[in-house]
């Protein structure tokens, strides 16, 4: 089975090693393959052009979306990022590949998901 990893930074594993990126770990203890689909820096509006091509190609049973934290560090719409977001969702879900959605946390001591994620969820 393959899985897609899909997002930004957080997903491509900026400031890891390559093999400790998360869809690395998540490969070497699953023993699936996970596509490394991040892009760091990349905001919603460009994800969602991008991920069609990535669920053609792939064809994954599984795509993990962590996607929107660069919209929130640039301070761009949060309505728009949302909504970009549930289109990935769907995009996906109109292929019957299940999605996992990661919330971006929260900058701060105790981490935690911006709530636009318990809303999308």
């Amino acid at each position: 089975a393959v899985i897609l990893a899909f997002g930004d930074s957080l997903t491509h594993g900026n400031g890891a090693e390559a093999n400790e990126s998360y869809p690395s770990v998540l490969q070497e203890l699953s023993g699936r393959q996970v596509i490394n689909a991040g892009i760091s820096g990349e905001e919603s509006a460009p994800g969602l052009k991008r991920l069609p091509g990535l669920l053609d190609k792939h064809k994954p049973q599984l795509l993990i979306l962590c996607h929107g934290g660069n919209d929130m560090l640039r301070k761009g719409s949060m309505s728009q990022m949302e909504a970009n977001i549930r289109d990935m969702i769907k995009l996906a879900q109109d292929k019957d590949i299940p999605v996992i959605l990661l919330g971006v946390p929260k900058p701060g001591l105790f981490l935690s998901s911006f709530p636009v994620y318990q809303k999308i969820a």
